[in-house]
């Protein structure tokens, strides 16, 4: 009996496996016509240091220097903090350079090359999960041919992986949402047993704590996404056992151990990291404007926040920039709400409407209720108020639809605290994002579904058919998101020519008399109020640059929280000392300090001053 069904499995995992080798492949092919090669070398970063002038925007540079001064900084504990942005140790968390990798090869960084960069070889690696996940749910919801493993291309041809592409690097890891959707999918499969010790493994608890953990260690928004899929799982196997009226204490107990063991290894990986350690904010503000806006799944407005260099208003929005070659922009509630950016793009809406026109038709037909249709009743209710729940956190306290504001609900300060340590509601829609894209794949499987007396020419028909139908979508996908594609491609796939147009690592350098001061001084203070850093991050990273080629240390850095009280404290204690560089963001500051004996230089709107 045993080597029998060992027989008939063997030819399911086999395709499995080719179809995760395909997806990986495929996910491997489409970043390179993305995003070429020259991203991929471990010793290029000019183009890191010049996303300004790339794509607008100072986010990769803010990521890439984070892991410079991590580098360079001698090692403390925690182990996650390093020196040089802050007047106390901060950790590498807060600068979102990926902290996993960032602890890795700054262990092997004796072996490195004095210029090294991971941020292609993570990207890469995202883009190649992508396709091994979206393979694997494809094979599931579409039956286990290697053929429907080409149901990785939809899952990789998501405008909102897109956007996030190397202007967030670790907030693009959004394979980790398709890793606890397989999770939620072949949870049979996972449970399997050792037959030489006739026992069950538990497979599946060491997944779920595994992908939390692993979603800790490379951007902390993912902990909420995957714990909540996974709390969606256990409910639906809750629900299925009182269906059958069996006891559910096990799935109970289970789900009390995988979240208490998995809560405890991020305290303790946030720990390691130091996190905790230090005068930063935990908490952030003003959730309510970095939301998702209700239109945002059929919407392709996608305003880019640019920092401006020499622009008097410090930042504005890029309305005008182009995502959809079919659907026009819609208007949102605030520019801000591109933290919740959801666009399905054209192939998918329109097998939305397909998969809709089924549902309806199924609607009038009549199925006697079995042991199958109660499994799919209570998959269905667990997902359908799993995705209602993350709809409303990424809604946050207001909804919106378009310009007009539905509700605006008061939360609880202790609640407001506690989730705006997530502050960007918004993201919080992505497992709903990729959860639609699955429920619409599993309806045309259903739909298309291999039936017992379906002869091998009908049988093949329908995988043609199935494959046809991926191909289709994604075809119209790709026609869709053309301008975003072309553009991002515009952007990376000539990253070589960056350091050729400017030899300077940093612009400062350009200044002799700048770049004498940064051989001559210890460090860089933004003179009080440091707070301006936050609405000037270009300038942050141009002078965190100066101050990573000269070995000067700073008092204040553009990062994810808050660190204004220790910085301007810091600050105001230095204020005539001979080896510091003072910075003045704003000409306002200098006629703060006027009486200050400082020796001033102006630069492209920001003014350095020093102590003779």
């Amino acid at each position: 009996m045993i080597q029998s069904a060992r027989t008939k499995r063997r030819p399911a995992r086999n395709q499995r496996l080719e179809g995760v080798l395909i997806g990986g492949l495929i996910g491997a092919v489409i970043f390179i016509l993305q995003f070429g090669t020259d991203v991929l070398k471990f010793t290029e970063d000019a183009w890191l240091l010049h996303s300004q002038d790339l794509e607008g925007i100072t986010d990769l540079t803010q990521h890439y220097l984070g892991w410079c001064f991590y580098r360079q900084s001698a090692w403390h504990f925690p182990i996650g903090l390093f020196d040089g942005l802050s007047p106390e140790p901060m950790s590498v968390v807060y600068t979102d350079s990926i902290p996993l990798f960032a602890v890795i090869f700054k262990i092997l960084s004796p072996l490195l090359p004095k210029t090294f960069q991971y941020f292609g070889l993570f990207q890469i690696l995202s883009y190649i999960l992508m396709g091994v996940f979206g393979a694997l749910i494809g094979m599931k919801v579409l039956g286990e041919k290697t053929t429907n493993s080409a149901a990785a291309i939809p899952f990789i041809l998501t405008p909102v992986l897109l956007k996030r592409a190397f202007y967030h690097t670790a907030l693009s890891a959004h394979f980790l949402i398709l890793a606890a959707i397989c999770i939620f999918l072949y949870k049979e499969d996972l449970n399997l047993h050792d037959e030489k010790k006739k026992r069950k493994l538990d497979t599946v608890k060491k997944c779920w704590i595994a992908l939390i953990s692993l979603s800790f260690l490379i951007n902390a928004y993912y902990v909420p996404m995957v714990f909540g899929i996974m709390v969606i799982s256990y409910a639906r196997e809750i629900l299925w056992l009182r269906y059958k009226k069996r006891s559910a204490a096990f799935e109970w107990k289970e789900l009390g151990l995988v979240s208490l063991f998995s809560t405890l290894l991020c305290v303790i990986f946030g720990v390691l990291l130091g996190m905790f350690s230090g005068h930063v904010t935990q908490f952030a503000e003003n959730i309510e404007d970095v939301s998702f806006n209700l239109n945002q799944f059929f919407n392709p407005s996608d305003p880019y926040l640019i920092h401006g260099a020499n622009d008097p208003n410090l930042y504005y929005f890029n309305e005008s920039h182009d995502t959809s070659s079919i659907f026009q922009e819609l208007s949102l509630y605030t520019p801000w709400q591109h933290e919740g950016y959801a666009y399905l793009g054209f192939g998918i809406i329109l097998l939305l409407l397909v998969a809709a026109s089924i549902m309806l038709i199924n609607v009038f037909r009549i199925e006697k209720r079995n042991l199958r249709t109660y499994r799919q009743k209570s998959t269905l209710i667990t997902v359908c108020v799993g995705g209602i729940i993350f709809l409303l956190f990424s809604l946050g306290p207001r909804a919106t639809l378009g310009t007009f504001e539905l509700y605006h609900i008061k939360w609880p300060e202790a609640i407001y605290n506690l989730l705006s340590i997530f502050r960007t509601a918004g993201r919080l829609i992505w497992p709903v994002y990729y959860g639609i894209i699955t429920f619409l794949l599993a309806v045309i499987g259903e739909t298309l579904k291999n039936r017992g007396s379906m002869t091998l020419k009908t049988a093949r028909l329908r995988q043609g058919l199935l494959l046809a139908i991926i191909l289709s979508l994604s075809a119209l996908q790709l026609i869709d998101l053309y301008p975003m594609i072309k553009r991002k491609h515009e952007i990376y796939d000539t990253v070589a020519e960056v350091e050729a147009a400017d030899p300077y690592i940093n612009k400062l350098d350009r200044n002799e008399e700048i770049k004498a001061l940064g051989e001559e001084k210890k460090e860089i203070i933004f003179v009080y109020p440091t707070y301006a850093i936050k609405f000037r991050p270009y300038w942050s990273t141009v002078f965190e640059g100066f101050a990573y080629e000269h070995g000067l240390k700073m008092n204040a850095a553009y990062s994810s929280r808050d660190t204004t009280a220790l910085s301007d404290a810091y600050a105001n204690e230095n204020m005539n000392n001979k080896d510091v560089i003072y910075v003045f963001i704003y000409q306002d500051l200098m006629n703060r300090y006027k009486d200050m004996p400082v020796e001033v230089i102006p630069y492209e709107g920001v003014y350095i001053g020093y102590l003779k």
